[in-house]
């Protein structure tokens, strides 16, 4: 779905669906109009389209928990976890470090959005 101006784009947003599910993967806008927040705007523009499809029964706005834009506009919440199974019995050097991996993956993700938005407080 995408927002547009005088026939260009200015915000879009990916939604994938399967069966009664749908989840809105990515959402991109054009940083010269941020101010206009047209994220939000094509986010307001996805949300009635989501309700008026009686196909869709459950949307997952695929966020983080505690995002400044969607928290505002969607309330409701599923909890979710991701669970790394390990295929060989035990727990093999190459899951222990797939573990590993995935830990300093998500430490850096935070530390990198903490850092943008105290760069964006400044």
């Amino acid at each position: 779905m995408r927002l547009c101006v005088d026939g260009h784009a200015i915000a879009a947003v990916v939604i994938l669906r399967s069966g009664p599910t749908a989840w809105c993967w990515k959402i991109a806008y054009d940083e010269s109009r941020a101010r206009f927040s047209p994220g939000v705007q094509v986010i307001l523009d996805a949300t009635a389209m989501l309700l008026a499809d009686d196909g869709i029964r459950c949307v997952d706005s695929c966020a983080s928990p505690d995002h400044p834009m969607i928290d505002h506009i969607w309330r409701e919440r599923l909890v979710l976890a991701d669970r790394l199974i390990g295929l060989e019995p035990g727990a093999t050097l190459r899951f222990r470090a797939a573990c590993a991996l995935e830990t300093s993956r998500r430490g850096a993700m935070g530390a990198a959005k903490a850092l943008r938005d105290w760069v964006a407080r400044t």
